[in-house]
């Protein structure tokens, strides 16, 4: 599917939601059901193929982050800005199925970086792989570390206080839930947490947690106060999960940088 299919799409579902009607039939009109259900055949071939490590693919922007609003980020002195680009692909054929991350340290002033859009007619393997344009509003929050980080007596310790092995209390109150940058990274869920390193050797540093959602039921009270105040249950959705994106069975992907040189390839792994 391209970039511009969808736009449409989501266009199309917005307009239908905003609609008042009658019978919940009448929501999406006749052309519109038809563009849907083209939309959901993904099988269907297109003009740049469907393997992404045989054809040429335009990286699609993920995140751009400023120093001036996470400054604890490694910009260094000749970068200001970062740039979250990915393939927005599955690549089983490196075992990866998930997009490839790449970044892009840059100095924002720089006569050389120029707006660019991906080309027309680029492609993408999956809808949940386009992120949704919105804005960020850092807030600096305190974290602490996963379960299977904590020293041994630590987490006795606090097992001890949850009293129920099942519970996930400390958890969900010590990690932050959602898209956020450095900190200790997403939850280890999919698999125990261990020391990941760069190619190079130095270990690797959380840099970007793209998560599923802000929230959910366990990890509601890190909701913003300014969401907690929408009625409109369609709002409350858009702040719930603003960007739409979708790794694996609902996992997290959490990008790490390397700690010896920030310029490395990126190590990702879904947690």
């Amino acid at each position: 599917m391209t970039l511009e299919e969808i736009a449409e799409a989501d266009r199309i579902r917005e307009a239908a939601q905003s609609r008042v009607v009658q019978k919940e039939e009448d929501r999406y009109t006749l052309e519109e059901r038809d563009f849907l259900k083209q939309f959901g055949y993904a099988s269907r071939p297109t003009v740049w193929g469907t393997d992404p490590d045989a054809s040429p693919m335009a990286l699609i922007p993920v995140a751009q982050l400023f120093a001036r609003d996470v400054p604890e980020l490694p910009f260094g002195e000749d970068a200001d800005l970062l740039q979250v680009l990915w393939c927005p692909f599955d690549h089983p054929q490196i075992h990866r199925y998930r997009p490839t991350v790449e970044l892009r340290w840059r100095r924002f002033n720089s006569s050389n970086l120029q707006p660019r859009v991906p080309p027309e007619g680029a492609v993408a393997g999956a809808e949940h792989y386009v992120p949704k344009p919105c804005m960020v509003d850092p807030e600096p929050v305190t974290e602490y570390p996963d379960y299977d980080v904590l020293p041994p007596e630590l987490l006795e310790a606090i097992e001890e206080w949850e009293g129920d092995e099942d519970s996930c209390e400390y958890r969900c109150s010590a990690i932050a839930p959602g898209w956020k940058t450095g900190g200790y990274g997403a939850a280890w869920a999919v698999a125990d947490a261990m020391v990941l390193t760069c190619d190079c050797g130095a270990e690797a540093v959380p840099l970007l947690t793209i998560a599923d959602s802000e929230w959910d039921s366990s990890t509601s009270h890190w909701m913003p106060v300014e969401d907690r105040e929408h009625d409109d249950a369609e709002r409350r959705s858009r702040t719930f999960d603003p960007v739409g994106v979708r790794i694996g069975r609902s996992y997290d992907l959490q990008v790490f940088h390397c700690g010896r040189d920030p310029r490395h390839q990126p190590v990702a792994v879904m947690t």
